[in-house]
């Protein structure tokens, strides 16, 4: 996967990859359901984990017509993910606390300001799935396909607070 840059780190946040030539094209295979770009991505991810450390959960953003994580469906690319992930860094795999309130336009379809706006209060914790164990201070990682805006992690990173007020929030 040479067209992947490595594991880059910017306070809470790590990227894994950025558009590098072709590299458009793999994202949009991985958000496509393209089996061998997620093994892929899921290979090279899992690779570099271990710059990622003291995670306890691992959650997803969820699509634009999402409500909630489904598992018992086909599980998309980032379950897949966040599956492995979560295997690697000992947590647990939790996209079931994230719930959404309305379908959202997709992200390249808006700018910066109007994706802030209509994801605001999209997010909240299943308060049906929160976490039993409340720790002291819960750490989250949440898993996207695309970061632009970074308005869906912060909007994800809020809910998050909202309930566990101490979390730590990895994205």
């Amino acid at each position: 996967m040479s067209r992947v840059s490595p594991l880059q780190r910017n306070a809470n946040h790590f990227f894994l990859g950025y558009y590098l030539p072709g590299l458009k094209e793999e994202i949009w295979q991985f958000k496509d359901q393209s089996n061998p770009s997620i093994m892929r991505w899921t290979e090279k991810t899992v690779s570099l984990s271990a710059a990622i450390i003291n995670i306890n959960y691992i959650v997803r953003a969820l699509g634009h017509a999402e409500f909630k994580a489904n598992l018992k469906s086909a599980p998309n690319a980032l379950d897949h993910l966040g599956k492995k992930l979560a295997v690697s860094l000992d947590a647990e795999y939790a996209p079931h606390l994230l719930n959404k309130n309305r379908v959202l336009v997709k992200s390249a379809k808006c700018t910066r300001n109007e994706r802030h706006t209509q994801v605001y209060k999209a997010y909240s914790i299943n308060a049906d799935e929160q976490i039993i164990d409340l720790q002291q201070q819960p750490n989250f990682l949440i898993i996207d396909d695309v970061f632009t805006s970074g308005a869906t992690t912060d909007e994800i990173t809020r809910a998050i607070r909202q309930v566990y007020k101490d979390a730590g929030v990895s994205v």
